[in-house]
């Protein structure tokens, strides 16, 4: 297996089975060379891992962990992982159809990479939130170009 994609179901904005749909039956990558693994806390909505489960592929697992912030159910997660290469994203991040197929493309064009952070398009609902999007760009930007060290956006690496 060569990606195993790894979505926390945290802060999700109403975009998690829209999320989990995009990775599972929109990407144009084989579908057999990835796996998702939802980490979702053992409290979540029970309608909403219903609705998840139903589109699920065979290799594909949703994880009940007794966590509540992304990074632990990321860090657990990724410890059940099968892939060669993990992708952290984030259950409100909606991906491109082609993500896999790119990421294997830039990874295969530079092997003395051990990862890469992805560009992220802002969703918007209203003002409050394209104001938020804004800041969080900017914020984003200057630490990828500028910080000595801040460099992983957990949003798409």
């Amino acid at each position: 297996m060569r990606f195993s994609v790894i979505i926390p179901l945290e802060f999700h904005r109403g975009l998690a089975v829209q999320c989990v749909r995009g990775w599972a039956d929109a990407q144009t990558y084989p579908r057999d060379d990835y796996e998702l693994l939802i980490a979702a806390p053992h409290d979540h909505d029970a309608a909403e891992i219903a609705s998840i489960e139903e589109v699920l592929g065979p290799h594909d697992r949703l994880v009940r962990l007794p966590h509540r912030h992304d990074m632990p159910l990321m860090a657990e997660a990724a410890r059940e992982a099968a892939g060669e290469l993990l992708v952290f994203t984030e259950s409100h991040c909606l991906p491109e159809p082609d993500f896999l197929a790119q990421a294997e493309t830039v990874l295969s064009e530079r092997r003395d990479w051990a990862g890469f952070s992805g560009r992220s398009i802002a969703i918007t609902h209203n003002l409050l939130s394209q104001i938020e999007a804004d800041m969080y760009q900017q914020a984003m930007s200057h630490n990828l170009l500028h910080h000595p060290w801040l460099k992983v956006l957990d949003a798409c690496f």
